[in-house]
């Protein structure tokens, strides 16, 4: 409630949002750590639900005015007295803007500033990702399937798996989470748990008509396949990834040392999580 998430309790208590944060982070210094990681993941998962234009969330041509808002409040406000209430107001009305003006808030409670500056950044990633969807769907253009890929290592799982050390109480530094085969290796674990999604997502955006963009769908439709078979070959770019991810995590820990392989090994502990609340939250569990 008090981060303005009053209309998802519901989806959020069938969700199991709790348990997943527990399980993805059993080193966690204390609940109040685990709150903090709660709190972006569900804010996150609102920021989701609003771009893919479901009942919560807005038509295409106003998207990007809400993802504006959304990273105008994660960052400090410029004290400008003529403009303050009007920029509450918008912001104050705003979901999206609410959830991750709480949850930024609680990081800074718990996090070193450059753990809050990575959120932060990764977010404006994201953003440009969600972008990309909407023009997709102002243009009522299907994309075909790499500049979905594409477009997925923007909008990916990116922002949810990458505060493990938050949670556990000791910090990446930035010379090593910015280098760049660190980065590509986070954002293939990434990309790998959003094809997992787009597999169990896939019963409910059929069943359901979703605007969501999925790669099976886009697959079966661009290289005319059985749905079945491009189910297949997304499961198997998503074990690609998840090899390479698994290689590299033992390179990088060998040539960069313990604290990047602890970091890289919590990374992995949040993959497996990730799809075991796919399998068990009523989120993608179909019904009987």
């Amino acid at each position: 409630m008090e981060i303005g998430i009053a209309d998802y309790l519901g989806e959020i208590n069938l969700s199991g949002f709790g348990r997943m944060m527990c399980l993805a982070n059993p080193r966690a210094v204390s609940d109040a750590h685990l709150l903090v990681l709660a709190k972006c993941f569900v804010a996150e998962y609102i920021t989701d639900d609003t771009c893919e234009d479901n009942e919560h969330g807005v038509v295409p041509a106003q998207l990007y005015p809400q993802l504006m808002m959304g990273t105008f409040t994660i960052e400090p406000t410029v004290p400008l007295a003529g403009y303050a209430k009007e920029w509450d107001a918008r912001t104050g009305s705003s979901t999206l803007c609410q959830a991750w003006r709480g949850a930024i808030a609680s990081l800074h409670e718990v996090a070193t500033p450059a753990q809050a500056g990575r959120l932060k950044h990764a977010l404006a990633t994201l953003f440009i990702g969600f972008g990309g969807e909407s023009g997709w769907r102002l243009a009522q253009r299907v994309p075909p399937s790499w500049e979905y890929l594409m477009e997925r290592q923007l909008n990916s799982f990116f922002c949810s798996m990458i505060l493990p050390d938050v949670a556990a109480g000791y910090e990446l530094s930035p010379q090593l989470y910015y280098l760049p085969e660190v980065q590509r290796a986070l954002r293939a674990a990434a990309l790998s748990s959003n094809l997992m999604n787009d597999v169990y997502s896939l019963w409910r955006d059929l069943e359901q008509k979703s605007t969501a963009f999925s790669l099976p769908l886009l697959l079966a439709s661009e290289q005319d396949l059985p749905l079945e078979t491009a189910v297949e070959r997304t499961i198997d770019l998503h074990n690609e990834l998840i090899g390479f991810f698994q290689a590299e995590k033992t390179r990088l820990t060998a040539a960069y040392g313990p604290t990047l392989g602890r970091y890289l090994a919590d990374v992995l502990n949040w993959l497996a999580v990730n799809r075991h609340w796919h399998v068990t939250s009523d989120r993608y569990r179909r019904p009987a």
